[in-house]
């Protein structure tokens, strides 16, 4: 209601070029009076379980098909300590997604949201990962803030997007041997090789890895950075 709902339409009104909207809830107002979906609110959180009417699909929803109808797919992704994953898509294929994530599951069983925007193909995906499973690279990128001015290493890395081999091709000759790190878009580490400091150029077979977003962590005992990459095995 009132300056949040002006926000919704003023971005309908206006919202032109995007590829996507994604639109992030607490509440889970679009389960409340949907018969699809009823038989999920006694397993959610209470600000969202508790709730008898919402005028989300009189008055939110509409604005959402407008936007639609523009030739821009809405994301709605919601959260409120639920214990199931839900995935919900209407007719006009606006999507529905809230992850499941209680305090009384372990991290195997609470799951968090993960979105990769693919910009050569302009998709955007998602999948439900559990915690256990989202490592992270935050601690490999503090060495970054350690280097002295963020020294970071000559080099050129190519063909990016990539579907087959990358080539890591090093500016510097007799150099510390490399180590390079290839991480997934939540974090996990996949493969791990290393150059030789008698190489200025490796290749790296990425082949084997789904399309998507990835981080390619490239280091010695003096430099370090992180680029990223997009794998594309297959043409949309």
């Amino acid at each position: 209601m009132g300056s949040q709902l002006d926000l919704i339409k003023n971005v309908a009104d206006s919202i032109k070029n995007s590829h996507y909207l994604v639109v992030i809830l607490h509440r889970i107002l679009w389960l409340v009076e949907n018969p699809d979906l009823a038989h999920l609110q006694n397993s959610v959180g209470g600000s969202s379980s508790n709730l008898n009417s919402s005028n989300f699909f009189e008055e939110v929803y509409p604005e959402f098909q407008k936007i639609k109808n523009k030739g821009i797919p809405v994301f709605c992704i919601a959260g409120d300590r639920t214990n199931v994953n839900i995935e919900y898509s209407i007719e006009d294929s606006i999507q529905f997604i809230a992850s499941g994530m209680v305090d009384y599951l372990s991290d195997e069983n609470n799951y968090s949201i993960v979105l990769t925007y693919l910009p050569e193909t302009k998709r955007l995906n998602y999948e439900f990962f559990p915690l256990s499973e989202l490592d992270t690279i935050s601690d490999e990128t503090t060495v970054l803030g350690g280097l002295e001015n963020n020294a970071r290493l000559d080099l050129n890395l190519f063909p990016n997007p990539v579907s087959d081999q990358i080539t890591i091709q090093l500016n510097e000759k007799n150099h510390d041997i490399i180590k390079i790190e290839i991480f997934s878009s939540v974090g996990k580490k996949l493969l791990e090789a290393s150059i030789a400091g008698d190489n200025d150029s490796f290749s790296l077979n990425l082949s084997s890895q789904d399309n998507g977003l990835y981080y390619i962590h490239i280091s010695n005992k003096n430099k370090a950075q992180i680029e990223k990459i997009i794998v594309n095995n297959s043409t949309f």
